[in-house]
């Protein structure tokens, strides 16, 4: 427990973006957890085609075990599946292409109409609606550049630059805002103790 613990009695959303998986094929591909409430349909990405291959995927629908083979067809094939069944909860995804040099695999979470979908995850945090002036970071260097925050926001959740959150107050969800800026303060013994956010609007 962070020293600042007693002080986050405030909640907001952070999201999430539908992935299980996205890292080296594997046989058995190692999935994450996702809050998601709604059922979902799954896709599966190879980075190149590499002739014929096959996903197994594996989970439940209201309750019962469901399971659908999607197959890649040959060397100039499909890069991307998609299956037809819904799924409440993934439990597996299995290959034959782990032994394929170099290839990558991304599993995501699709609706029904097979776009992308994520997740809001709500989290404790102290939000202040104020200005603050912070430095621009551009590929990794200070960019010179004076620029405005709207709000900042003091969390134990790690939040990066470049997520949205936004304020959930009297159960009603606030508008979206960007992460522009993050700084992680370190307790006496010099672990990470909370993190404090700078905010910018979302075009």
């Amino acid at each position: 427990m962070s020293l600042v613990w007693g002080y986050l009695n405030q909640t907001a959303k952070y999201y999430v973006t539908g992935e299980f998986y996205n890292g080296p094929a594997k046989d058995d591909v190692p999935l994450g957890s996702l809050p998601l409430d709604d059922p979902f349909k799954v896709k599966v990405v190879r980075s190149y085609s590499a002739g014929n291959r096959q996903a197994i995927v594996a989970g439940t629908y209201n309750e019962n075990p469901v399971s659908q083979t999607l197959t890649f067809s040959g060397l100039y094939g499909e890069l991307e599946k998609t299956t037809t069944q819904l799924y409440d909860e993934l439990t597996s995804v299995t290959t034959n292409m782990g032994s394929d040099p170099e290839l990558s695999l991304r599993v995501v979470a699709c609706n029904a109409g097979g776009d992308e979908i994520g997740a809001w995850v709500e989290f404790p945090c102290r939000w202040e609606d104020k200005t603050s002036n912070y430095l621009k970071i551009k590929e990794g260097e200070a960019a010179r550049e004076i620029a405005l925050s709207d709000a900042k926001v003091i969390c134990e959740a790690p939040l990066k630059d470049g997520d949205l959150i936004r304020l959930v107050k009297d159960g009603v969800d606030w508008p979206t805002y960007e992460v522009v800026k993050v700084k992680p303060v370190v307790d006496l013994g010099g672990q990470e103790s909370h993190r404090e956010l700078l905010l910018g609007g979302v075009e």
